[in-house]
C-alpha cells in the first residue's frame, strides 16, 4: 500500500515520500473489516479510549492497538559532521487486538461463550500469517492472549501479535 498522499519531508534534492513512519494499524483494521464478519464495531486505540466503562462497549467489537515498536541497531560506520548517513533498520512491531463480547455465566450462556471463542478464533485466523504492506514486512505471528477485564455482562479479551518491517534508507 502506498504512503498516505500529502505526507512528505523535504530533502535538498527534491521531495520524497516517508519511509520511516510508524506501523499503520489501520491496515489491521481494514483486514478485520474485510475478513471477519459479526462485529458491530472495529476501531483503533482512539475508539477504545473513548469507552469509560465495560457496560459502554458495543458488543461484539474489536479494537486494534499498537503499543510498541522496537528497532534493531544497525551500525552506520563513519560519517562526516553535518552529513546524514543512510540508515535502514528492522523494526519489530507488537500490536494488540482487544475483543469485547457479551459475558454470560457458564450455567446460562454456554452458547454465548462459544460465540466469543469463535470470534476470537476468527480474528486469530485473519491476522496470523498475514503480511502487512510495508517494506521487508514479515507475516504476523500470535504472541499471547488473555482476559483483561470482565463483569457480569461484558468480557474483554486481548490478543498480542508481532510483525516486522524495515524503516529508513539504504
Amino acid at each position: 500500500m502506498p504512503p498516505t498522499k500529502g505526507i512528505y519531508y523535504r530533502k535538498p534534492k527534491g521531495l520524497l515520500t516517508m519511509s520511516s513512519a510508524p506501523f499503520d494499524f489501520m491496515q489491521v483494521v481494514r483486514l478485520l473489516e474485510s475478513e471477519v464478519s459479526g462485529f458491530q464495531k472495529i476501531g483503533g486505540a482512539a475508539d477504545y479510549a473513548l469507552v469509560s466503562k465495560l457496560a459502554d462497549f458495543r458488543t461484539p467489537s474489536a479494537y486494534v492497538i499498537v503499543p510498541q515498536e522496537n528497532a534493531r541497531p544497525n551500525p552506520t560506520g563513519n560519517s562526516m559532521p553535518g552529513e546524514r548517513s543512510k540508515v535502514k533498520q528492522l523494526v519489530t512491531v507488537t500490536f494488540g487486538v482487544v475483543v469485547a463480547v457479551r459475558n454470560f455465566r457458564y450455567d446460562k450462556g454456554q452458547v454465548a461463550t462459544q460465540d466469543a471463542y469463535l470470534l476470537i478464533g476468527l480474528v486469530r485466523e485473519a491476522i496470523m500469517g498475514w503480511t502487512p504492506s510495508l517494506p521487508l514486512a514479515r507475516a504476523c505471528q500470535f504472541v499471547s492472549g488473555r482476559v483483561i477485564d470482565y463483569d457480569k455482562d461484558t468480557l474483554l479479551w486481548a490478543d498480542i501479535y508481532q510483525t516486522q518491517h524495515s524503516i529508513g534508507k539504504s
